[in-house]
């Protein structure tokens, strides 16, 4: 499983002060096993932990989902988890988020705009 085996990579660079990770990998263990039981085969999922956003408000996990016949730099969908920013903008309780944008054209259309 590649998933897996760049989690252990990554895992391996912990340091004495490694429970922080340790929760955060086996977080994203449970994610990816939560995913390959509802159907999604575990050879299509890759694991970037360079991949980032420019946007602020992410606090979570980033994903994209994308179609080969695409390209590399035309996903079908994004989106991530976003917890700290309902408090940021004065919710008063704590509460998780996560949101994605789908873009249409490229997901009925075969990539058109």
């Amino acid at each position: 499983d590649a998933p897996d085996a760049a989690l252990d990579a990554i895992q391996a660079l912990a340091g004495p002060n490694r429970a922080p990770l340790d929760a955060a990998i086996e977080g994203w263990r449970k994610r990816l096993a939560g995913m390959v039981a509802g159907g999604v085969p575990i050879e299509r999922i890759r694991l970037n932990a360079a991949f980032g956003r420019a946007f602020g408000y992410y606090d979570g996990y980033l994903f994209e989902v994308r179609s080969a016949a695409l390209g590399e730099e035309r996903p079908v969908a994004a989106g991530g988890r976003y917890d700290g920013l309902p408090a940021r903008l004065g919710a008063e309780t704590k509460t998780g988020a996560v949101g994605c944008m789908v873009r249409p054209a490229r997901a009925y259309a075969g990539g058109g705009e």
